[in-house]
């Protein structure tokens, strides 16, 4: 059984060799990382399936493939991962929708107008004399004022 082992014992460099540029210069760049973590690929098979997950998580495109390769050795994984969406070319900042509201945005009123009433109206809130002498008119905000509904403490 050993003699059998022995006889087919993988070839990583040999197995290299036969891979087309630039994915053979790509996956020596990964086979020396994990040999630097001193792990391997113990089959031929093992190494064929990364290759295999390599061309599949960038869609067979080298440029692409470098880059999964680099965030994994900045990041210290054992393995190959799809991109992070922070890491490389920032592609979610330039992907993000540039229209809608936003976490933590403000919407602005229609017209400038409505913008100082409103402006007023939150600089003077808690003021019961104001809030009493004001009317507001609920179909310039688009919402329903209550703050007639509440009991005042007097």
């Amino acid at each position: 059984m050993n003699k059998s082992k022995r006889n087919s014992q993988f070839k990583m460099d040999k197995w290299l060799e036969s891979l087309e540029s630039p994915w053979k210069e790509l996956m020596e760049q990964w086979m020396e990382y994990k040999a630097a973590r001193k792990e391997s690929y113990k089959t031929e098979m093992g190494a064929r399936k990364c290759l295999t997950m390599l061309r599949n998580l960038s869609a067979n495109n080298p440029q692409v493939a470098q880059q999964i390769i680099d965030q994994s050795m900045a990041y210290n994984y054992a393995g190959l991962f799809p991109l992070k969406s922070s890491y490389g070319s920032q592609q979610s900042r330039t992907e993000a929708p540039q229209y809608g509201q936003r976490i933590g945005q403000i919407i602005q009123p229609e017209d400038e107008q409505k913008r100082r009433k409103l402006i007023e109206r939150l600089s003077n809130a808690g003021n019961k004399d104001y809030e009493k002498k004001q009317s507001i008119n609920t179909k310039d905000y688009g919402y329903i004022d209550n703050s007639a509904t509440h009991q005042q403490d007097d």
